[in-house]
């Protein structure tokens, strides 16, 4: 098995024929590197990790901290050319805009280098390990994300005679998600079958997903929020409020939720019997004394037969202004490993990069915490693709152009093909700006 330090010594070139029959020494590594992240749920695994690196390599260590101002700090201290993390947690709907802009490096010669990070490499999701190339560079590796998923209230089910969604099978589609909400929706209205998300990650671009739409075009220079496909299943899912009355308006939503602590407790209280959800609503559900639950995958489409999900794709960079490179990627190969992807589910509550792990760890229920039918998940994270980012446009803007409406879409005050018109106009429009 190859050695961390071993590692940092591939990733400089160092080794060789010396003229002496004995192999020279590894070089050890030595310094010290910062390493950011802005997630509270982070801290306590990060911290673990970190300090077995440090043990692992003496005199070597990697400060871990969660510093305030998190995007705009890293981009100030790049800028100014001090002060910057030497490796830093990519946020995957940053990682398109940063990458050309140049906040992350080029780690393929670290990469093409080292043998048994190559190996680690190739054990990842495809999909997130595509997505950290840009213009032909890799400028970060895979570490984790999130999975979508529908999860829902079993008493709520029982009451009802229907039998658990995750035990549906290819009979799980669109047709049998919007039956299951009718169901499930209370005829005095007081209630209803399922808070669909109107928003990106949790909500409708899973479903244009499983339909076989994309956002943008491969090369990021034009908007596809209008095409047919992404049409037909935008269409079918804001259906479910302003048409099908089954998913609460928005302003119920927020009346419902003061005093709430989180979003996923609407399902855990008894206000909807589903919800489409992210993985970190997980633990809330979990929090709530006698609430049993369990979750099934985004329904597939009828016209594809397939699901969809999409995730932030967390990653691993190096920031430009890094005097410890081999440090840098001795830590960033560390964390690739498969005995530390093992411990991001248990750790950290989320899906680990590597294929292997998520097989062995994130879907065994024996392993990872609830919910019992995670294995069902599979077919979710194999098609995940990534939020919507664009190298040319700041997320925040993309957002800015499209939220208000996505909710007027959602609330019947605008047809969804109108909406999703517009949508394609901002966007365009934006492309043109840059």
């Amino acid at each position: 098995m190859t050695t961390v330090g071993a590692l940092g010594l591939a990733a400089c070139g160092a080794g060789g024929a010396t003229g002496s029959s004995e192999k020279p020494a590894a070089a050890k590594l030595a310094g010290t590197i910062e390493f950011w992240q802005w997630g509270l749920s982070y801290v306590e695994g990060f911290n673990k990790l970190a300090a077995e690196f440090n043990e692992r390599n003496p005199g070597a260590k990697v400060n871990h901290s969660q510093p305030e101002g998190y995007d705009d700090k890293i981009k100030v201290t790049v800028a100014a050319g001090s002060g910057a993390p030497d490796v830093y947690l990519m946020r995957g709907n940053l990682f398109k805009q940063w990458a050309q802009d140049g906040l992350a490096i080029d780690i393929s010669q670290y990469a093409s280098r080292d043998k048994a990070a190559s190996t680690d490499l190739k054990a990842m999701h495809k999909g997130f390990f595509d997505y950290y190339h840009h213009n032909g560079k890799m400028q970060g590796a895979p570490w984790d994300f999130s999975t979508i998923s529908v999860a829902y209230s079993l008493e709520a089910l029982e009451a009802r005679g229907l039998k658990p969604p995750s035990e549906l099978g290819a009979a799980w589609d669109w047709n049998a998600f919007a039956d299951y909400a009718k169901r499930l929706t209370p005829a005095d209205g007081s209630n209803y079958g399922v808070d669909a998300n109107p928003t990106i990650e949790t909500g409708f671009y899973n479903w244009a997903v499983a339909n076989g739409a994309e956002y943008w075009s491969d090369d990021y220079k034009k908007s596809l929020v209008n095409s047919p496909a992404f049409v037909e299943a935008a269409e079918t899912y804001m259906a479910l409020s302003h048409r099908l009355a089954v998913s609460p308006p928005r302003a119920w939503i927020t009346q419902q939720s003061q005093g709430l602590p989180h979003r996923a407790n609407l399902l855990s209280n008894g206000m909807v019997m589903m919800q489409t959800a992210g993985d970190w609503f997980f633990g809330w559900y979990d929090r709530t004394p006698g609430f049993r639950w369990d979750v099934a995958p985004v329904p597939t489409a009828p016209r594809t037969k397939k699901t969809g999900s999409i995730a932030n794709f967390r990653g691993l960079s190096m920031a430009p202004t890094t005097q410890n490179k081999e440090l840098g990627w001795a830590w960033t190969t560390f964390l690739l490993k498969k005995e530390v992807q093992d411990r991001v589910a248990p750790l950290m509550g989320e899906v680990p990069a590597r294929l292997d792990s998520i097989d062995a760890v994130y879907l065994d229920p024996a392993k990872s915490p609830n919910p019992k039918s995670r294995r069902v998940l599979k077919a979710a994270i194999d098609s995940t693709k990534s939020l919507p980012a664009n190298p040319f446009i700041p997320y925040p803007d993309i957002n800015a152009a499209t939220n208000a409406l996505q909710a007027d879409a959602y609330d019947g005050k605008k047809p969804v093909r109108e909406a999703l018109n517009e949508m394609h106009d901002k966007l365009t429009a934006l492309l043109a700006g840059k």
